[in-house]
């Protein structure tokens, strides 16, 4: 009997163990979950490591390196303080050079160029000139600053309100009293509110002009090409050697423009050749106003085959007549010729080698 009433004990306790058990575990599965989410909570995130910012590469960059490798022996490279720039050199093939020829191809044209200019500086050590072929910047790049990243001012932590003791906690619920109380007392009812209070024009002026919060300018093409073209000559300078330009299309334009901004720079001028010149948009003035003001001898050799490049022709030689100081002379090449390039090249040299 005793036996019986064991075994009806003993099976009417169990499922209230197992009841008991399983309370326990989702109690402990429960506390387990909300400890995770704590930790998550008060885990600070990882901040992802700044990748380093790759400057920007342009056309100028690419044309040093290029021509570098396929004329090692001719490359020159011409480094200014913010930039360098390339071109191919070519001593004269005599034991006295009567100078250095520099030349400046059309806007976009490389410095090995195949045209009438790249025939030109092979045929010019010939005749007794250094050639120097600039390899002009690229007009169109546009190098992307990126500035750097704002860093937040470091601040303390902040206490909450039921750690502070009361002393620490009066002054600031009647700071934040007062503030409200002025806030409402200036407040216009139904104007809007304004989040950032704007400075007076003295001290906006004065933030203005604040170093650091102006925008960097970069400088435009014809600046550059300007530094350009003073390292050219500095190089000229360095070898006490008479100085012969030749610019070709818009690029003579830009050179003449050049040559009147910095009149120093003719003293040591020989002579200078326009060969087919054209209006450039990035310069200032006209050709044929740079051409009347410019006090240097200059020679223009072009191909008329329109009215309109007949028109532009005959106002430069006007504007050459009404020149004061220097001459200003006009060579017109035959348009019916198959080779227009190989043309140039024999017209140009042998001008050259008669006249300087």
């Amino acid at each position: 009997m005793q036996r019986i009433l064991l075994l009806i004990i003993l099976l009417f306790a169990a499922p209230l163990f197992a009841l008991q058990d399983a309370d326990a575990a989702a109690e402990n599965a429960e506390t387990a979950a909300e400890t995770m989410d704590t930790a998550k909570a008060t885990e600070t995130p990882a901040v992802p490591p700044e990748l380093p910012r790759v400057a920007a590469i342009g056309r100028n960059q690419q044309a040093i390196t290029r021509l570098a490798q396929q004329y090692p022996h001719e490359f020159v490279e011409l480094a200014g303080e913010q930039e360098a720039y390339a071109a191919l050199y070519l001593p004269a093939n005599s034991k006295e050079a009567l100078g250095l020829a520099v030349l400046l191809p059309g806007t976009q044209q490389p410095a090995d160029t195949r045209g009438a200019l790249g025939l030109l500086r092979h045929a010019l050590p010939d005749k007794g000139w250094h050639s120097l072929m600039l390899n002009l910047p690229d007009p169109d790049f546009e190098p992307l600053y990126i500035s750097p990243s704002p860093q937040p001012p470091a601040s303390e932590p902040e206490l909450a309100p039921d750690q502070l003791s009361d002393d620490e906690l009066l002054p600031l619920v009647s700071a934040a009293a007062e503030s409200a109380a002025d806030d409402a007392a200036t407040q216009v009812p139904g104007a809007p509110e304004d989040e950032t209070p704007a400075l007076p024009a003295e001290q906006a002026q004065v933030v203005q002009s604040l170093p650091g919060t102006e925008e960097p300018q970069e400088p435009d093409y014809v600046s550059r090409l300007g530094v350009q073209l003073d390292l050219a000559l500095a190089r000229a300078q360095e070898q006490n050697a008479a100085l012969l330009l030749i610019a070709a299309h818009d690029s003579a334009h830009l050179l003449l423009q050049y040559l009147h901004d910095n009149p120093q720079q003719g003293a040591q001028l020989a002579h200078v050749i326009l060969f087919e010149p054209q209006q450039s948009a990035a310069a200032s003035g006209t050709l044929a106003g740079l051409v009347e003001q410019l006090p240097l001898p200059v020679t223009e050799f072009y191909t008329a085959a329109s009215r309109t490049q007949q028109e532009q022709a005959r106002q430069r030689l006007n504007a050459g007549k009404r020149k004061t100081v220097g001459s200003y002379q006009q060579i017109r090449l035959d348009a019916l010729l198959p080779d227009q390039a190989g043309q140039a090249n024999r017209r140009i040299a042998g001008w050259i080698y008669k006249n300087l």
